[in-house]
């Protein structure tokens, strides 16, 4: 179990991230990852344990947010759950909880306002000149490559020699192999 200062760490939180952490990269390298479980695992925990680290700060440094500041963020967030079609007997329920959320993002908010100071201060002008400069970083085309290897079982080979192999040639490929002359050798 992770614990961080103390606070012992929800593990659905760790697994949660694992997942998320896992996903990214199999998409950017469109490769299936389960033998790097362990440190996509490992990368979840530091994450978690960073995001606790700041919010403990931020409640250090903001123990009281004032009740003119929430109330407010809590009326945007009930309209805006009723607009989906949320019942007020679960708002009332959840009442609390959202309070707390907004408690805890109106600190995350306040210290990093702390920690920039002035230098957060970007125009909206700014932000889609900078877009505008920098538009293909923000795009993908629209296309999908996908190349499969196979190797078929047959009775002299066993499964864990075929994953040991394919294991090989994923690391070949991956290192900047070229796909096409790889399938054309091990098929």
């Amino acid at each position: 179990m992770l614990r961080v200062n103390g606070e012992l760490v929800d593990q659905e939180l760790v697994e949660e991230t694992f997942h998320r952490v896992k996903t990214a990269e199999e998409q950017r390298v469109q490769v299936s990852c389960c033998e790097r479980d362990p440190e996509f695992y490992e990368q979840a925990e530091q994450e978690v344990a960073d995001s606790i680290l700041i919010a403990q700060e931020a409640e250090k440094r903001f123990e009281e947010i004032p009740e003119e500041e929430v109330t407010p963020k809590l009326k945007e967030m009930i309209d805006a759950y009723r607009e989906h079609g949320a019942s007020w007997d679960m708002l009332d329920a959840q009442r609390d909880m959202m309070r707390h959320e907004i408690s805890a993002s109106l600190r995350m908010d306040k210290l990093i306002a702390d920690l920039l100071g002035d230098d957060n201060a970007v125009s909206e002008e700014e932000v889609r000149a900078f877009y505008d400069e920098h538009r293909k970083e923000y795009q993908t085309p629209a296309e999908a490559r996908s190349l499969h290897l196979m190797k078929t079982l047959n009775e002299e080979t066993t499964s864990d020699e075929v994953f040991s192999k394919l294991c090989i040639v994923r690391e070949e490929i991956l290192e900047g192999g070229d796909f096409e002359e790889i399938a054309k050798r091990e098929t």
